[in-house]
Formats: C-alpha cells, structure tokens, sequence
C-alpha cells in the first residue's frame, strides 16, 4: 500500500496531546515570505537553477522527459522551489532543512547550494559508474580472448599455454603489492611469446615461481 500525502502549508507543531491510541497536534501556520525577493532576484536564480537542472540532464537524460519538469511552478517561487526540493535533493534531511525556510529568497538561494553539492556527487558517480562498465567490458574482453587462445593451444595440442594459465592464477592468488603484481603479468605476457623449451623461458618461470613463493603480506616480530 502506498499514500501521496501533499501539503497545503508550512506548520509549527505548538502542543501533542496524546488521544487514545494517536496523538493530535496543534499546528502553527506558518506562511511563506516574500519578503526581500524582487523580480530580478528571482530571475537571477531562476536562471541559475535552469543552469543547475541543465547539467543533472546531461548526467541523466531520462530527466528530460520528467513530468514535472514540463510543468514547472514558475509563477510561485515558494512551489517552485518546494518542487525542486523533492525531486532533486536525496537527503531527507535537507528537504526538511528547506522546509523550515519561510523567506522564499533565503530557501532559493539554499536550494541553489544544495542542488549543486547534489550535482557533484551525482557527477563523480557518474564518472564512477562509467569506469566500472569499461573496466567489466575490458575483462569480458580478456576472458573472451583467453577462452579462444585455450581453445586454440588446446587443438594444437600446446601444454606451455596450460603452463603459463596456471602461473596466471597463482599471481592472482598472491598478495602482491602493485608494483609486483604489474611486473609479474609483464613478465608473464613474455612468457607466452617464448618458445616453451628456450632458456628465457625457463628464466621467466623460475622468477615467477620464485616470485609468488615470497610471503607477501606476511608480517613477522
């Protein structure tokens, strides 16, 4: 079960009283202020939430065609900024710190501070976001490449390929530090253009070997 509750105005809670098994409130009417708020103040930061609500576009085109974007209350800036408030701002903590604002102007001017640090954080999620999908991209790539070179080894009947797999998932499974971990898959990517029986082969897999034997990560008294 869901319920759409809107409210018609701001309130104070004066007194609870406790009624059976509820409690009813005594509310405080609290009118929104105009107050300090001319037309080119509000034209000002009119323009800079259109800015501000342009950029959370091009980070999430589905916003474009959000119906509440189409019927903006420009005409009421306390709705305007009421509106805003729901449906950009994540925290619930700031659409109640927007809530207790009565002057227009000054909740206006916080909404625009805080519709901003939203917009960076949805930024840097995004940028987040997108390096995640290339780095899962990258790594469906490398599996699908490394099943066909299997594959391949497999019919040429090539036993250093399953070799050089083995020494792969034993560097994975080593607590390596960066640098190591970086020079052992170069090291290892040279072991597979070597012939399996020259004498830089067995180089390679002897310092692998001995590589991965070291106690990585292991700390001692």
């Amino acid at each position: 079960l869901r319920v759409l509750i809107e409210g018609e105005s701001r309130g104070e809670i004066s007194s609870l009283t406790e009624t059976g098994d509820f409690l009813s409130a005594a509310v405080k009417v609290k009118k929104s202020s105009v107050r300090g708020l001319s037309p080119e103040h509000y034209a000002a930061l009119y323009n800079q939430l259109q800015l501000i609500i342009n950029d959370f576009i091009e980070l999430d085109k589905k916003l474009a065609s959000a119906p509440f974007l189409k019927n903006l209350p420009d005409d009421d800036p306390s709705r305007l900024c009421d509106v805003l408030a729901e449906n950009f701002l994540r925290k619930n903590e700031d659409k109640l710190l927007l809530l207790g604002i009565t002057n227009v102007k000054k909740r206006l001017i916080k909404l625009v501070d805080l519709m901003t640090e939203e917009l960076k954080i949805l930024d840097v999620e995004s940028i987040i976001s997108m390096r995640v999908k290339e780095q899962m991209e990258d790594n469906n790539r490398d599996y699908y490449l490394r099943e066909q070179l299997k594959a391949i080894h497999s019919e040429l009947g090539d036993d250093n390929f399953d070799e050089t797999e083995a020494l792969r998932k034993k560097i994975d499974s080593t607590a390596l530090t960066e640098d190591a971990y970086e020079r052992a898959m170069r090291e290892l990517h040279t072991l597979e253009k070597l012939p399996p029986t020259s004498p830089e082969a067995n180089i390679s897999r002897h310092y692998l070997e001995v590589l991965c034997s070291l106690p990585w990560g292991i700390e001692t008294d």
